[in-house]
């Protein structure tokens, strides 16, 4: 195959358009067709990408003439080069992605200098951002959307509700657990907090509001207050938070040797965990 022939394969495939990069992407496979196998050093490059044959739902082309070895540098290139050309978003977002696959793959000898390959890529990326979303809205946009004309039921609810509040408490910040607060305790130890950074973390505390929109709650610095002011917020707990006061109330609960305060209105999911009620304030 010669590089005019590859050239218009490419373009029959309708996923890139003819521009200097599709030259370069043609250049750079050309120049490494005898490249050989080099451990930690070559990745091998499907010269029509895979995703091509997944997007048309056929299978894989792994024979060794759509194969190539490409060094590091190379690889990154060859990707960069099918982002630049790119026809169509779901082949430059795949070509993204491949990027960002061979720059991370820890068995690979990496080039310093990369970076500059790429710094275009870089700046187009929210370009991809923008794609992912809108394909993602317009897969489930209408009637597409499972939930399209239809609510959860008050019963539905309290089961997400419920198992929401059953996830926090299984899967419990790894800082809860001893051998974490150990790990902690001994880095700390020996720390000394200087006068100058109690005043910083004193004041950072005092300059801190509650403020409110609805439901949402948020904590923010004085000096913010303006800004979300212009955003619908005031400033204070919200009307649900000050309604549910009564049932913010602690209640002190034992789980074997675990003894715990929380909150009432959370204490079902507590009880349902195993733990039993010791007193309540």
């Amino acid at each position: 195959m010669t590089k005019e022939q590859l050239k218009k394969k490419l373009l029959d495939l309708k996923i890139v358009v003819d521009n200097e990069y599709l030259d370069k992407y043609v250049e750079i496979i050309f120049n490494n067709l005898d490249t050989k196998k080099e451990k930690y050093k070559t990745q091998k490059h499907h010269i029509i990408p895979k995703c091509y044959y997944r997007h048309e739902k056929m299978n894989i082309d792994n024979s060794s003439n759509n194969l190539v070895n490409l060094y590091y540098k190379d690889h990154v290139l060859s990707h960069y080069f099918l982002f630049m050309c790119a026809s169509t978003s779901w082949f430059k977002s795949f070509n993204y992605d491949s990027i960002r696959y061979v720059i991370n793959s820890s068995y690979t000898e990496k080039d310093e200098n990369i970076e500059k390959y790429i710094s275009n890529m870089i700046e187009l990326s929210d370009d991809i951002i923008k794609f992912r979303s809108e394909e993602a809205r317009q897969r489930n946009l209408g009637n597409k959307n499972p939930m399209y004309g239809k609510k959860h039921s008050e019963h539905t609810k309290k089961l997400i509700a419920n198992f929401q509040r059953e996830y926090q408490l299984t899967h419990a910040n790894p800082a809860t657990r001893d051998d974490v607060k150990r790990k902690i305790s001994q880095s700390l130890k020996g720390h000394i907090f200087t006068d100058d950074s109690k005043n910083k973390i004193s004041l950072s505390i005092k300059n801190m509001i509650v403020m409110n929109k609805g439901k949402d709650e948020i904590r923010v610095h004085k000096k913010y207050e303006d800004e979300f002011k212009l955003k619908g917020y005031e400033r204070g707990l919200s009307k649900s938070c000050k309604s549910k006061k009564a049932s913010n109330r602690r209640v002190c609960v034992k789980y074997k040797e675990d003894i715990k305060q929380v909150y009432e209105h959370v204490l079902d999911a507590y009880l349902r965990a195993g733990f039993t009620i010791i007193s309540k304030n």
